[in-house]
């Protein structure tokens, strides 16, 4: 069973209006879920989602620290599939570009910023 599923199991359990996940890419990544998975979700159960990338990841317990520290991007995740599946479902609510890329965190805040602006334009623009 994936996190995923873990935590839709939790939500029902709660039997709370306001418990939801965030869908985070490089966590579904690295737990095995898929873009199709989330695509298949009800958008009610999502509060936000986290843009990010990834180093390839091979099994086992996976090193935030190493697998991380590529610009959101540049890394194995194909940033638009996450994206396109999170819109599949209808979810309109607010995304965050994750910054985990030590490079990028000694660079030029305001350039970073606007190249990652840019980035989340063109991922989450809505379908003409």
């Amino acid at each position: 069973m994936s996190g995923l599923e873990k935590s839709l199991r939790l939500i029902e359990r709660a039997e709370r209006g306001n418990v939801r996940i965030v869908i985070d890419y490089w966590h579904c990544y690295t737990s095995g879920v898929t873009p199709d998975d989330v695509a298949k979700l009800d958008k009610g159960v999502i509060y936000g989602v986290h843009v990010c990338d990834s180093l390839r990841f091979d099994g086992g317990i996976p090193d935030e620290s190493v697998l991380r520290d590529v610009p959101t991007g540049t890394g194995v995740l194909d940033l638009q599939d996450w994206t396109d599946a999170v819109k599949a479902t209808g979810y309109e609510g607010w995304w965050s570009c994750e910054l985990f890329c030590k490079r990028q965190q000694q660079q030029n805040s305001y350039l970073v910023a606007r190249e990652l602006k840019a980035l989340m334009d063109t991922l989450v623009q809505p379908a003409a």
